[in-house]
């Protein structure tokens, strides 16, 4: 005999939220997680309160395309701006921030094919590092500028950073071997004595190789692949070698990718091989778990770690970290950026979205504009065939348009599947609602839900929404639109009846997608909610 649905008799229920600051969660069950968590939120990003809000787009800085991306750098000096160097194929370039001015800066120089590079800038000079053991490792670029193998007989460089007025590269040649530079003099690198080049020996018979460098004010962290190692100063001067000493930081864990690893306000986040862990945590965790920011997105634990270049790079201006996955890894074969924002980590909320499209580069960068604030810089594959270009894009930008440099690109929320908190009892599904908040003019979006996560048990609304036009509020010449809102409302309540069809609306849980692919349709997720009521035990089925 049927259930009765009678809602007067049943009790209609009703689930809340006004907030989606749980993030990505795809490490516990679906029907298990928080309700404002959810399985996949593609091409979204946290507002200030915690809604859900499309990303902004791309614009390409000049139309030129090249191979694959391998850095980009941007250099400036105490004489000024000098430009965005860049690397691809076996070339060295340079661009002006205008787009403008590029200029093929290889020369002479005998450079690897298609490999990531690391750059730092250090007295007046760019000085890169290619992993090559042969041909011109570490490259300078000067003011003028030009490029030229660095002086002064350096290492072949892996990877490099600056520490305590030295130059530091771990060696190519000699993979556990750290090399620093005269102090101040990144072209001399056989001096000795207290101002002179020195060289350390990282346990070299370990069975471990370095994977990466980063230095804090204090401290230089050399990472392997299994442990973390510091290097301080005993004593002062802390420049002279003989006052430094090498201590184990951290054991059982270390890094899969130097080009992870990325300072986040007073931490320090790394790729490691079971996700992305803190530096400032690995060590002091009483909770292994607990020292990766990772552990609700089971894909980051475990995507394959057979290359080490992954790039990250960090959006401050929207506390935002993003680890860029290339297709080789990624779960889903194309080029995902996981994105982590950290707005609200004092609050001890970890949220996770991710991102596809033009924003999923090879490299990254930023420079600072007098006209725009900083302005990020991407290099991507433009039409999926490695045609690369070099992107610019500025988060939350209210000016700019939800479309990567033209192409659409997907938005995609999947909720978490709902059971009111008990699984093995039916629920008739009566009616859901959605608040969305339009930032462009109108959104077509599709709203789907299945039971029991069965694709086949479920249905869908198409929906075209319109923003309604107003006054502008603030007068033109004091408030710009683009600070104080558009000439239109975009709020948008939505509520619906789940469909009366051959599958019913008795289920143990039901799940929600929000969909939208069109060009220059934007929108935010502010609120959802579900009623509901709980059959009894004789109504169950499927048990």
């Amino acid at each position: 005999m049927a259930a009765s649905t009678n809602l007067d008799q049943i009790g209609v229920q009703r689930i809340d939220v006004p907030d989606f600051n749980g993030g990505i969660n795809t490490a516990t069950p679906p029907t298990e997680i928080q309700d404002n968590e959810f399985q996949d939120s593609l091409n979204y990003e946290f507002d200030n309160n915690g809604n859900l809000s499309t990303r902004r787009g791309v614009t390409e800085l000049f139309s030129t395309t090249f191979g694959r991306i391998t850095s980009l750098h941007y250099f400036s000096a105490d004489s000024g701006e000098v430009g965005i160097l860049f690397t691809e194929g076996t070339k060295l370039r340079i661009v002006q921030t205008n787009g403008t001015g590029h200029t093929d800066l290889t020369g002479g120089l005998t450079l690897p094919n298609d490999k990531f590079w690391q750059w730092v800038t250090f007295g007046g000079l760019a000085i890169g590092v290619n992993k090559a053991t042969s041909g011109d490792n570490p490259v300078k670029v000067s003011t003028a500028p030009t490029a030229a193998a660095l002086g002064g007989s350096p290492p072949k460089g892996k990877y490099i950073t600056t520490w305590n007025n030295r130059v530091w590269i771990a060696s190519a040649s000699t993979p556990n071997q750290l090399k620093a530079s005269a102090l101040g003099l990144p072209e001399d690198w056989t001096a000795t004595g207290a101002a002179g080049a020195i060289t350390l020996d990282i346990e070299p018979n370990d069975g471990d190789l370095i994977t990466g460098l980063f230095s804090t004010r204090e401290t230089l962290y050399v990472f392997k692949r299994k442990r973390i190692f510091a290097i301080t100063a005993s004593a002062l001067p802390n420049t002279d070698p003989n006052n430094l000493r090498v201590d184990v930081y951290a054991r059982n864990i270390g890094c899969a990718s130097p080009y992870s690893i990325q300072e986040v306000v007073d931490d320090v986040l790394f790729l490691s091989d079971q996700g992305i862990a803190s530096l400032s945590l690995v060590a002091t965790a009483e909770d292994f778990r607990t020292a990766f920011y990772s552990r609700n997105v089971a894909e980051l634990e475990r995507f394959p770690k057979t290359t080490e270049e992954i790039p990250s790079f960090l959006f401050d201006t929207a506390a935002q970290y993003w680890i860029s996955l290339p297709s080789s890894v990624a779960p889903t074969a194309k080029p995902d950026v996981y994105v982590l924002d950290y707005l609200k980590l004092n609050e001890q909320l970890i949220r996770w979205t991710r991102f596809d499209g033009l924003v999923a580069g090879t490299a990254f960068s930023s420079f600072p504009s007098a006209s725009s604030g900083k302005v990020y810089l991407i290099g991507a594959d433009s039409n999926g065939a490695g045609a690369y270009k070099i992107y610019t894009y500025k988060p939350r930008d209210t000016t700019a348009t939800f479309s990567d440099n033209g192409v659409a690109y997907n938005k995609l929320w999947i909720s978490k599947s709902f059971n009111a908190g008990v699984q093995l009892i039916n629920k008739f599904w009566h009616r859901w609602g959605m608040s969305l908040n339009l930032l462009s003019a109108s959104a077509g979006i599709i709203i789907g839900y299945k039971f029991n996560g069965d694709a086949n048990r479920g249905d869908s609304y198409s929906l075209g929404l319109t923003g309604t036009a107003t006054a502008t509020i603030w007068a033109a010449g004091v408030w710009a639109p683009g600070v104080w809102g558009t000439t239109f409302s975009g709020l948008v309540d939505i509520v619906r009846d789940t469909k009366s069809n051959q599958f019913g609306r008795e289920a143990q849980d039901i799940t929600f997608t929000l969909q939208n692919a069109q060009n220059g349709e934007g929108f935010t997720l502010q609120d959802f909610e579900l009623y509901y009521a709980p059959l009894n035990e004789r109504r169950v089925s499927g048990v």
